[in-house]
């Protein structure tokens, strides 16, 4: 148990009367004892204990001022840790719909690619079929004059023969004639 000094908050020890084991039963004790003092010791002591009660409301104040900050600190970092998970989600959220959106451009670029291939074998398809029907036609043109031609050859050399004809007839005639 620690005795008080007349400088009213400090003990005898030297420790503060905050921190001091003596002062938390130094109340029920000391009033015991201040019944058989004289008055001016009593008045004294009563100072002391009411110091001892306002030094006791400070430190409750302190307790509680200090119970308050560290659970508005504890608020305060589960604030930041919702809001930095809130922020994580977010970006989460938006990297996936950012994804979604380059896989869909993806499929559109590769669609677009595959419709541009496939209008380019029709253009090639319907190319080689009119070059195919072209040479056809040129086929079908070129085997016409042939035939054309070679009719032509035909009429000429049967036109030949019967000249030849009629002039062996006419000579073969003449010389019946001279020779009868």
């Amino acid at each position: 148990m620690h005795r008080f000094e007349a400088n009213i908050g400090k003990t005898t020890c030297g420790k503060k009367l905050e921190t001091c084991p003596g002062d938390r039963t130094w109340g029920v004790r000391r009033r015991h004892q201040l019944q058989g003092m004289p008055a001016h010791d009593r008045a004294a002591k009563g100072t002391v204990m009411r110091m001892v009660r306002v030094d006791r409301a400070l430190d409750a104040l302190n307790i509680a001022k200090r119970q308050a900050f560290e659970e508005a600190e504890i608020t305060s970092s589960e604030e930041i840790v919702r809001a930095r998970i809130a922020t994580e989600r977010g970006l989460a959220e938006a990297r996936v719909s950012r994804d979604g959106e380059i896989r869909r451009l993806e499929v559109d670029r590769d669609r677009s690619v595959e419709l541009a291939e496939i209008q380019s074998a029709i253009e090639i398809a319907r190319a080689t079929a009119e070059r195919s029907s072209a040479i056809a036609a040129s086929e079908g043109a070129r085997a016409k004059a042939i035939e054309a031609e070679e009719q032509a050859i035909t009429a000429r050399e049967r036109e030949i023969a019967e000249r030849r004809k009629v002039t062996e007839l006419i000579a073969a005639a003449n010389l019946s004639r001279q020779f009868p």
